[in-house]
């Protein structure tokens, strides 16, 4: 593993901790005032992509 991955890592394992705090709605308000056009794009795609894995889990634990 180069030290870049092992970089990459690191910040993904931090941003990830920081991520299973945060509420749908405190996501959405990062994303919404995000500093510019790439930063708002990639805090909405996570954003959708939690809405999709919350609905998902719903639907599982109601036997859909």
């Amino acid at each position: 593993m180069t030290i870049m991955t092992k970089d990459l890592d690191k910040y993904f394992d931090e941003f990830y901790e920081v991520y299973k705090t945060l509420s749908l709605e405190e996501l959405q308000k990062i994303a919404f005032n995000a500093k510019d056009e790439e930063t708002r794009l990639f805090f909405g795609a996570i954003v959708n992509y939690s809405i999709k894995v919350n609905f998902n889990k719903a639907l599982e634990n109601e036997k859909y």
